[in-house]
């Protein structure tokens, strides 16, 4: 279960025989979605409000726990459809500095999770993965949006000053 988006994700890992569902807030994506990727299911609704009647495996969140509204309400209720043996993936934008007070903080996802009966198993620095993606994204949309182009030079900046990483963080409960 996790965050969808149109379901490209959930599609790679149908193909290699693992079942998925895509929770998506925006009904506009599932259909688009479900076009794309007719075998991937779908689920319409938020982390924090979502409700079914399977349990999970597992969650995967990629650059998804800085866009819930309510963090910890948003926990509470993903955790609620894993089974007792079952892990959380998150790819995440980090705060390092308190200069961001959107990103959040390592710190406090562990904390959350921790709270969940859930160990941090691993934790990968892929800040040096991404630096490449932002000033190609910058060029990109240059032409386009200065503004956006500028929203990813600074992005590039804060990960080389350290202010921000991009981690991968591997929880399990058991």
């Amino acid at each position: 279960m996790w965050g969808g988006g149109i379901g490209g994700f959930s599609n790679f890992l149908m193909r290699r025989g693992y079942y998925s569902t895509c929770l998506v807030p925006d009904e506009s994506l599932i259909i688009y979605g479900k076009e794309k990727f007719p075998a991937v299911t779908f689920l319409q609704g938020s982390a924090e409000l979502f409700t079914t009647h399977k349990k999970f495996d597992g969650a995967v969140m990629i650059e998804s726990f800085q866009y819930f509204s309510d963090r910890k309400r948003a926990l509470d209720n993903v955790v609620k459809y894993l089974n007792n043996k079952s892990f959380i993936l998150m790819i995440e934008e980090l705060n390092v500095s308190l200069s961001s007070t959107v990103l959040p903080r390592e710190e406090v996802i562990v904390f959350l999770l921790t709270e969940h009966k859930f160990r941090l198993k691993e934790i990968i620095d892929l800040t040096k993965n991404i630096l490449p993606i932002c000033a190609i994204v910058a060029e990109l949309v240059q032409p386009y949006s200065l503004k956006f182009s500028q929203q990813w030079i600074r992005k590039e900046r804060e990960y080389k000053e350290g202010k921000m990483k991009y981690k991968l963080l591997l929880f399990e409960r058991e």
